[in-house]
């Protein structure tokens, strides 16, 4: 038995074995290298790797969100517009932080094709001010589709403040 085991090895070593199978061999590296060069692109192209793996390491090591810095300048900047004193600028902050809103909600992974559809899967603890957000929104959406919508600062500052919260609350700013 050993004989035979030993033959069969020696057989398929053989060099001239070797030679018959070499472009067998080349074809199966090939489709190997090119399955693997297709999950790398896959990877690539997909936020898996960056949102997965990496985001997870940069919260436990800086205990804020993944994020959070470039998610603070964006709303530096939709707080800077309320020194304008332009009502457009006013209307464009509160769009601005309905995008942000929209963002940040796609983040937690809550369904649905809008913020309205998002906003309707958040409870009350998850964001207790999830009521007087559904409110801000509506006003985005009344300046929208409201070509004729009035807006003042005061209402502006109300409107961002209740954004503001709903960030807070959900750890995006500290």
């Amino acid at each position: 038995m050993e004989q035979q085991i030993l033959d069969f090895i020696l057989k398929i070593n053989s060099p001239e074995l070797q030679a018959k199978l070499f472009g067998i061999k080349l074809l199966f590296l090939s489709v190997t290298g090119f399955f693997i060069a297709v999950i790398v692109i896959a990877l690539a192209r997909t936020p898996y790797i960056s949102l997965s793996m990496i985001g997870d390491a940069v919260e436990i090591a800086t205990f804020r969100p993944f994020g959070f810095p470039k998610m603070r300048r964006r709303w530096q900047k939709i707080m800077q517009r309320l020194d304008a004193d332009d009502e457009a600028e006013y209307k464009l902050a509160i769009i601005e932080a309905d995008t942000l809103l929209d963002e940040m909600l796609k983040k937690m992974r809550l369904a649905g094709n809008n913020v309205d559809e998002r906003l309707e899967k958040v409870t009350l603890f998850m964001l207790p001010s999830v009521e007087e957000l559904k409110v801000a929104h509506r006003t985005r959406s009344s300046i929208v589709y409201d070509v004729d919508y009035r807006l003042s600062l005061q209402e502006a500052r109300r409107v961002l403040l209740a954004y503001q919260k709903a960030f807070e609350q959900l750890d995006f700013f500290h």
